[in-house]
């Protein structure tokens, strides 16, 4: 082996260690920064009920921006739209919230409501945008969907990862459309009935007849009932049990 080959051989063992850290980690494929670790809370493939005690904030408002606040209590949120016939493309971004201090690790999903009212897995996730036009610990998706009923969910990155954040979307193309049944009031009484409905230890089942009768503002049983008429698969956490 001649001096020159012996001198390139031991360049290449020097760099192989920096070279093999290059696009082979789970890190480089999500557009994370190297070092983040592990996401904490994957979704549960297959199941029908992914992330079923997410905290529902109804539909969500296309134009304006939504918030909430992830701490330890409340590690997942999530919204809901419909798409129409013709479809849309839909296009979501997390951001700062007003007084929050500031940005949190967000990631962000898509989920498509299933035949048997179930999300299933998602169809589209983000971690971190990374595409200049915002700090890169915010989540940013663009898709074009078909006709159907969809879930955003948004979560930290970890569990460290907490604090309010902001949320926007865009819907562009003929089906874009408000959900139906989603007036205020049913929004309202779904936001009570996750808070207050749902034991602290999520193993046991709901009484959604009980609960929804003894609501602040006196029994809401009929209404509630009134608000599954377009969603009887579930758009509300009661109607799968209680709609007729």
């Amino acid at each position: 082996m001649s001096r020159r080959t012996q001198i390139a051989a031991l360049v290449t063992l020097a760099l192989a260690p920096a070279l093999w850290g290059c696009g082979s980690s789970d890190d480089a494929a999500t557009g994370s920064p190297s070092g983040k670790g592990a996401e904490s809370e994957l979704p549960t493939l297959g199941k029908a009920d992914s992330w079923a005690y997410a905290n529902d904030h109804g539909t969500f408002p296309f134009g304006k921006q939504a918030w909430a606040e992830i701490d330890g209590l409340n590690r997942l949120h999530a919204w809901t739209f419909n798409v129409g016939d013709a479809g849309a493309t839909v296009a979501a971004h997390t951001e700062d919230y007003a007084d929050a201090f500031g940005p949190v690790d967000t990631v962000m999903y898509f989920y498509r409501r299933r035949a048997d009212g179930g999300w299933g897995n998602n169809i589209v996730r983000n971690d971190d945008c990374e595409d200049g036009s915002t700090d890169w610990l915010w989540s940013c998706i663009s898709k074009k969907l078909t006709a159907g009923e969809y879930r955003i969910l948004v979560k930290g990155y970890s569990s460290s990862d907490t604090g309010k954040f902001g949320i926007r979307a865009t819907c562009e193309g003929s089906g874009c459309m408000v959900n139906p049944s989603t007036s205020p009031k049913c929004e309202a009484l779904s936001t009570h009935a996750v808070d207050t409905c749902f034991p602290a230890n999520g193993d046991e089942p709901v009484d959604w007849s009980t609960c929804l009768r003894q609501t602040p503002n006196g029994d809401q049983y009929d209404f509630a009932i009134s608000c599954c008429k377009d969603y009887p698969t579930g758009h509300y956490p009661w109607c799968p049990e209680l709609a007729p």
